[in-house]
């Protein structure tokens, strides 16, 4: 199950990657509030249920 959970965590850093790209992006169109937002979600969804399963 360890190659499965570490597939899992590289899946979620190239989300959470791609989501801070994308983050920037936006800041750059000057919509920073959004992204504050949305971030603590994103964060909340994706690493605390994977700390859990191990």
């Amino acid at each position: 199950s360890s190659t499965s959970e570490k597939k899992c965590l590289a899946r979620a850093k190239k989300r959470l990657i791609h989501f801070i790209r994308q983050a920037n992006a936006l800041r750059f169109a000057g919509t920073t509030k959004t992204t504050i937002s949305l971030f603590p979600f994103f964060g909340g969804t994706f690493f605390f249920p994977r700390d859990g399963v191990g």
